[in-house]
């Protein structure tokens, strides 16, 4: 790919308050003008610029989130999954709308960012492409105050002096960095989230959630090819980046920990147009990419072997225009920079040492031949073996006393071994000539054994012992010949003898002796051990009560209370003791009041009998549908591993086949594809087409279980209402609230049951009785609102899952 400018979209931030009069926005055209009329109380003379004119490569007013993705961000993403390197920047004053423009709204899928909406379209061409084998790796940058923070490292681990900006051939790259790999599209998501809740955010005048630092989040892709036989991996990254934006103080009022994040922030943001006017300038040799660690990361990305596209977000209001003027002049220089992305191929290591091995085993085959073929087939080119060696130094020896006139030289190999040889001698010599002026052996030895530092310190002592000396190592290495051993062992191991002697002249009356010894001590033991046993039991007893009534409270007295002793002063109800279905006090009533779950009996079997009836086949057509779901869930992820099976097959064969062909250079000819490997790639694809249909009948299944719900709900709502209305007529109780039902847990609706009138307190009971049956637990709940969701788009199912995960591992983390 040839040189390019880096693409620059603008986007303007929506508002009820456009400054029209003053913001001129030709979408047609790309152009944008501006008209600041010159102030009245400047003076006489006025030198103020009024007119401005802007031209970009895509001008976005007021757009929506999916057509931003599709102007700027899908054909760099394209391009990566090709080879190539991309960036994507957006670039503002605070409170323009970069961060949504990145991330979104995180409640709402369809207002999700470029980095989701990017991560998606990563996976799903990945998934289009069977034929490539692809590696995605995830990192989270922060750069907070000049100092670069991992997102990915929980708990705030991730700050710290380990990470540095490194450079090698294939570009800028983080030290110390983690990068976590994924394989969905839903883990991906998940790592974004999870960043998301470890950047530093602040609040000022102008936002309430105000990004405090530069983030990068970069998506690393590998891929190789699973038919070709070639050695080429093709890398590349994909670097989404969320500035800080730049603040006036005047505006913003910070003070404090803001002011000095802003410091930093406005810092950063010069030292970055410092490097872009450099890069604009064709004369300029130095480019000040090290001022900063913003622009030091951003190497690549600025200037070198990278798609850039920059988003520079406006805020169009009359009291934002300097603002926005100092964006759209920083965007015309950004479009000046010119980057030259080329494809980032590098070979396989072991593909190319197999390859290497294979050529260097012609080359001796070769090399063999043509020795062959001239005479020369004694000749060695491989290192020669102890016994070749040993003959070769008898051979120099004799040659040094003038027994042997000449040594034919062959081959390099030889020559290589005859200086070994002399090597050996010559150490041998000096060896040698150091003994014979270090004087006696034996005192040298000796004198080696008073310590280790004589021995290193002088090496004519016993460190060089003669081959006649004995055997075994020098002293201070290990076993040795020498002096004896000191006394300090004689008198440990005389010691030990005296100790086995006394033992056999006590055998006799040894054991008289033990007993008589151990007599008293062993009545007293087992005395006292039979006082601390019974202590103990008792003790353990004690314990065991103890740790009964401190671990559970016993609620023994609270059964043998009547109804009187419960009441508790202030006329709250003791729930412990509370009994629900004891006999009332007498109220005048049409009719006798029964127990109140004999009267909702009493009603399901006369006349709430059909809706009783309905309310329970509306269950069983849930519980049919939630097994329908799972049965269809299960599908998918056997599906999902067979397919992934099948690709592991494909690979295995492929290897195989290059194995095999040992005749043919892989780098240079493919092998055929084999039939069984086509069928194994065709059976991908169909597993593919079932596994698309059932992930849509998931869809749908969801939607009739959402619905299944809502009617079930109805009908145990309208079962509790009539049963409420049939009650008031028949025992003249009032009906209950519109906010009795449905009232907490069980007990918490039979605490509060209690202090209600009757027939207020038997509704509550119904609701409890009916709503118990199927209430929903908090991942329930989730998949109701889940599939809420999902008939938006289907395809949110990763996005929510994620989010689903995240909150979970927030809700762990606040109870930890």
């Amino acid at each position: 790919m040839s040189n390019k400018h880096v693409r620059v979209v603008v986007r303007t931030r929506p508002t009820t308050q456009f400054a029209s009069n003053a913001i001129e926005i030709l979408p047609e055209k790309n152009i944008i003008n501006i008209h600041v009329p010159k102030q009245e109380d400047a003076g006489y003379i006025n030198n103020q610029h009024q007119d401005w004119s802007f031209k970009f490569d895509k001008v976005m007013h007021v757009a929506s989130q999916d057509s931003v993705y599709d102007e700027c961000a899908a054909p760099i993403v394209r391009s990566v999954l090709d080879g190539y390197n991309g960036t994507l920047l957006a670039y503002g004053q605070t409170g323009a709308g970069k961060t949504f423009t990145m991330t979104g709204a995180t409640e709402n899928y369809r207002q999700r960012g470029v980095i989701p909406r990017a991560l998606s379209h990563i996976f799903r061409e990945i998934q289009e492409r069977p034929q490539y084998a692809y590696t995605v790796r995830i990192s989270y940058l922060e750069i907070y105050n000049e100092t670069m923070v991992d997102l990915l490292v929980p708990n705030g681990g991730g700050a710290g002096a380990d990470m540095a900006v490194v450079e090698d051939k294939n570009g800028c790259y983080v030290k110390g960095q983690t990068q976590v790999i994924a394989t969905s599209e839903e883990e991906a998501l998940n790592l974004l989230f999870e960043g998301e809740t470890n950047r530093s955010i602040g609040d000022h005048a102008l936002n309430r959630t105000s990004s405090r630092s530069h983030c990068i989040f970069t998506v690393h892709v590998e891929s190789k090819s699973r038919i070709d036989s070639s050695d080429d991996v093709i890398f590349s990254k994909l670097n989404l980046v969320d500035l800080a934006g730049s603040e006036r103080l005047a505006k913003t009022n910070s003070s404090g920990r803001t002011l000095k994040e802003a410091m930093f922030i406005n810092k950063s943001l010069t030292f970055l147009e410092q490097v872009i006017i450099a890069l604009a300038d064709k004369k300029r040799d130095h480019v000040p990419f090290r001022q900063s660690r913003l622009t030091n990361v951003l190497r690549d990305s600025l200037g070198g072997n990278c798609n850039t596209t920059m988003v520079a977000n406006i805020w169009g209001e009359a009291s934002q225009l300097e603002e926005t003027i100092s964006t759209l002049r920083f965007a015309t220089r950004m479009m000046c920079v010119t980057n030259d992305p080329v494809v980032n191929v590098q070979y396989d290591p072991l593909t190319l040492i197999k390859k290497q091995e294979r050529e260097i085993r012609e080359l001796r085959q070769e090399l063999a031949m043509h020795d062959t073929l001239i005479g020369r087939s004694h000749v060695q080119y491989e290192p020669f073996t102890g016994g070749q060696r040993a003959d070769l130094t008898k051979r120099l020896k004799a040659w040094l006393d003038g027994g042997e006139e000449e040594i034919e030289i062959v081959t390099l190999r030889q020559v290589k071994e005859i200086l070994g040889v002399f090597k050996v001698v010559y150490h041998k010599m000096q060896q040698d000539m150091n003994d014979r002026g270090g004087g006696d052996g034996v005192a040298t030895k000796g004198s080696t054994a008073a310590g280790p530092a004589q021995a290193n310190g002088d090496r004519d002592g016993a460190g060089n012992l003669d081959e006649d000396d004995g055997v075994g190592d020098t002293e201070g290495m290990g076993f040795s010949i020498g002096v004896a051993p000191s006394l300090g062992g004689n008198r440990r191991r005389g010691g030990g003898n005296a100790a086995r002697k006394a033992r056999r002249d006590n055998n006799g009356n040894g054991a008289a002796t033990t007993s008589n010894s151990r007599a008293p001590a062993a009545g007293g033991g087992s005395g006292g051990q039979s006082n601390q046993a019974t202590n103990g039991d008792a003790s353990a007893d004690d314990g065991r009560d103890s740790g009964d009534d401190g671990g559970r409270p016993s609620f023994a007295g609270a059964g043998r209370q009547d109804s009187t002793n419960s009441i508790q002063p202030g006329g709250t109800t003791a729930l412990a003791s509370l009994q629900l279905l004891s006999p009332l006090p007498p109220i005048p009533t049409k009719a006798i009041r029964p127990n109140r779950n004999d009267a909702f009996e009493t009603y399901k079997r006369g006349p709430g009998k059909d809706l009783a009836s309905a309310l329970a086949d509306n269950k069983a057509i849930l519980r049919d549908k939630k097994k329908q779901l799972l049965a269809q869930t299960d599908r998918l992820t056997q599906l999902k591993q067979s397919i992934e099976s099948l690709k592991t097959q494909i690979a295995a064969d492929r290897d195989l086949a290059l194995q095999a062909d040992v005749t043919n250079d892989p780098a240079l000819v493919t092998p055929p594809v084999s039939e069984s490997t086509a069928a194994k790639l065709d059976r991908v694809r169909e597993l593919k087409a079932e596994y698309k249909a059932a992930f849509d009948t998931v869809a749908a299944l969801r939607t009739e279980l959402e619905y299944a719900v809502r009617v079930v709900d109805t009908c145990r709502e309208r079962l509790v209402r009539e049963y409420e209305a049939w009650f008031e007529t028949v025992f003249g109780e009032p009906v209950a609230g519109p906010g009795v039902v449905g009232v907490g847990k069980a007990a918490g609706r039979a605490g509060v049951a209690a202090q209600q009138p009757p027939a207020a307190a038997a509704a509550m009971v119904v609701a409890a009785a009916t709503a118990d049956l199927d209430a929903l637990d908090l991942s329930e709940r989730f998949d109701q609102m889940h599939n809420e969701r999902l008939k938006e788009d289907p395809a949110s199912y990763a996005y929510y899952a994620a989010l689903k995960r995240t909150s979970r591992r927030q809700q762990r983390v606040g109870r930890s």
